[in-house]
């Protein structure tokens, strides 16, 4: 039975690295991510086809489904509810963030006043009125990579990736070496968070 990684799991992970020589990281590898085992497969396979049955299952008879450790919240009205108790549901986000950020935490590993501000903050910086905008720069670099596809394109890499990879970094004005690179952290750095509990 798979076991959710909080907290425990968290904890034991960054044990594990202070006991390494300081500055010393493993090397970064997409691979990791992935699942381990013979059966890792089998049980990827079985997941992908039984979980939109089950959240299908629990949006009608159950909204907050118990499953693997964690409470799978599948309607809006539980989920609204269960974020303004943040005394009773705590983010679960946020020794992962303080890691990530050499023990400054961000938006999604706070709680209440500290969490407010910085939301406030990040309003500003990514403005509703831009949606429209940021459409516009999808459907124009989608179009001209399908215009310079020679009949075939990569859909993961060159939509799913480089699409939000390009307008992030138009979007903020960033400069960027390597656009695949930085999909790929952006990527994987989604998947430690929030695609492996």
């Amino acid at each position: 039975m798979p076991q959710a990684k909080y907290f425990s799991q968290v904890s034991a992970a960054q044990q594990a690295q202070a006991a390494m020589p300081a500055g010393t990281l493993a090397p970064f590898d997409l691979a990791a991510l992935k699942p381990k085992g013979r059966l890792a497969p089998l049980t990827a396979g079985l997941t992908a086809r039984l979980l939109p049955l089950a959240y299908a299952w629990s949006r009608r008879f159950n909204p907050m489904l118990p499953l693997a450790g964690l409470l799978h919240v599948t309607r809006e009205a539980q989920v609204r509810e269960i974020l303004l108790r943040s005394d009773d549901f705590i983010t679960p986000f946020g020794p992962e963030m303080a890691e990530l950020g050499d023990g400054a935490t961000f938006l999604l590993g706070l709680e209440g006043p500290e969490h407010d501000r910085l939301h406030a903050i990040l309003r500003r910086a990514i403005r509703r009125e831009d949606v429209e905008r940021i459409g516009v720069m999808s459907a124009e670099f989608t179009a001209a990579l399908l215009d310079n596809a020679s009949g075939r394109i990569d859909v993961v890499g060159d939509l799913i990736k480089r699409v939000p990879a390009e307008i992030c970094l138009r979007y903020f004005g960033l400069e960027c070496d390597d656009v695949d690179g930085f999909g790929d952290w952006t990527i994987a750095l989604s998947l430690f968070l929030f695609g492996d509990p």
